[in-house]
């Protein structure tokens, strides 16, 4: 047996088992044709285009909607934001959300060891890699290669190809 959460407008519904949220095109009909939403392109998680007051909308976390809907209050002040516990923001099950700041939400990625998994190499618009940033410290250090050298042969500027000689960014030992 599935349990929905109906919100407002009757044009989401969510999932309570897995915190899946579906939209239908014909607002009020529970019968309707239910579609499955999914985060938007470069988004992380799936935004509820809601009314606020009379042609006003507001876009909202489904995080948000599931925490306000199961009767957890939001706590002052109105910054807060929804934390997952598992922190995976496509899991929007009530179990595994909470009310939390921005400092605990850091301190769950540390914790579950998903800080920073967006920086340096991993970053999806990344065009270095730590052996590519050593590789420039090597060939600077053979005094063959100027700045603006290895500026044109690995496509970034020479402020960076600076800031790389110098250990001031692509440093492995500030990443720990």
């Amino acid at each position: 047996m599935l349990f929905y959460l109906y919100l407002e407008d009757k044009r989401y519904r969510i999932r309570l088992r897995d915190g899946q949220a579906q939209s239908c095109a014909t607002a009020g009909k529970k019968n309707g044709p239910w579609r499955n939403l999914k985060p938007s392109s470069g988004g992380e998680c799936v935004l509820l285009h809601t009314k606020v007051r009379r042609r006003v909308y507001k876009n909202i976390p489904i995080s948000h909607a599931v925490l306000k809907a199961v009767g957890k209050r939001r706590p002052l002040p109105p910054n807060n934001c929804a934390l997952h516990f598992n922190d995976n923001p496509e899991d929007n099950r009530p179990s595994n959300l909470r009310w939390g700041t921005n400092k605990h939400n850091t301190a769950d990625s540390i914790r579950n060891k998903t800080y920073g998994c967006g920086r340096h190499e991993n970053h999806g618009h990344a065009k270095l890699t730590f052996k590519k940033a050593e590789k420039i410290r090597r060939l600077y250090k053979t005094g063959k290669y100027t700045l603006r050298g290895l500026e044109k042969i690995f496509g970034i500027s020479n402020s960076n190809v600076h800031a790389i000689i110098h250990y001031k960014i692509w440093n492995p030992e500030k990443v720990k």
